[in-house]
């Protein structure tokens, strides 16, 4: 399946993103906007390369015995 390129701004001090942006332009202008609003903090645009998914994990169930004589107490 394929998806569209995306771009977060990430804070290291722990804000984490909270929005994609299509273009890397608008992640550049939310991060400038962000740095401006939050004096000596650091903001990165990053670009997804790729992703990983899995499908839905399987039930399976589980069968019991009749252990009366194996009860430990």
């Amino acid at each position: 399946m394929k998806h569209d390129k995306f771009w977060m701004v990430w804070n290291p001090n722990g804000h984490s993103p909270t929005r994609k942006h299509w273009s890397r332009e608008a992640a550049n202008r939310e991060a400038t906007r962000l740095a401006k609003k939050n004096p000596r903090q650091n903001f990165f645009v990053l670009k997804t390369v790729g992703g990983f998914a899995t499908e839905e994990t399987p039930v399976i169930p589980i069968r019991m015995t009749d252990a009366k004589d194996n009860i430990p107490f």
